[in-house]
């Protein structure tokens, strides 16, 4: 294990709560039996190749002889693999966030605060999805209803720029829109994909080109 502080950008999702995408980590180097239940810390994952990309940070739920068994904090189990002293990088103890830094507590404070997260996530899964899921529902009819009478296209008119590539098909055409695919067409097969919310005004214009047989 290297003695060196390092430093991190977080980058994942499972950790949510406690950090988000561009939090700015403080990782101090620790042997694996000074590692406490509730501490967060960074590793290589053990069952993938070392490179940057696997490291993982994540908070300790259980200390084994020999090892660690980690969660994220909003991941519904537990890490499938058992950290090995080989594995760790070290302890996160600072975030910094938009020129905020913050503490980052392990021990007792981190497992309440671990376990705090994890019953929130849960319960955000079991009652915000089906929630989510009759909500979207309930709003299909109108949308494929706004969607199928093009009404959007004449008080919204987004600039698209389209870029040809050729592929064993014939010409495939992508629509971006602020460096954003926003859809695809290929008219040898008739194939054709818009993304909401741009299907709204490019959609009709696909179907009736494809009904004509001409390329938009």
């Amino acid at each position: 294990m290297s003695d060196a502080v390092r430093h991190y950008f977080y980058r994942g999702s499972s950790m949510l709560g406690t950090f988000k995408r561009g939090d700015y980590l403080t990782v101090v180097p620790l042997p694996l039996d000074r590692v406490r239940r509730g501490d967060i810390v960074a590793y290589r994952r053990p069952d993938q190749p070392i490179s940057e990309e696997t490291l993982v940070v994540h908070r300790v739920v259980r200390t084994v002889r020999g090892g660690l068994i980690v969660r994220g904090d909003s991941n519904p189990t537990r890490d499938v693999y058992m950290l090995l002293e080989e594995d760790l990088i070290g302890r996160v103890i600072l975030a910094e966030r938009r020129g905020k830094v913050r503490k980052i507590h392990g021990g007792l404070p981190g497992i309440l605060r671990g376990a705090v997260l994890h019953n929130w996530h849960g319960l955000k899964r079991r009652v915000a999805r089906p929630v989510w899921i009759a909500v979207r529902s309930a709003g299909r009819p109108p949308y494929r209803w706004l969607r199928d009478s093009g009404l959007v296209g004449h008080l919204w008119r987004p600039s698209f720029t389209r870029i040809e590539l050729p592929t064993e098909h014939g010409p495939l055409f992508l629509y971006m829109y602020r460096e954003r695919v926003v859809a695809y067409w290929l008219p040898v097969t008739g194939r054709y994909k818009c993304y909401r919310p741009f299907d709204l005004v490019l959609l009709k214009e696909f179907q009736q080109q494809a009904d004509a047989g001409r390329q938009p």
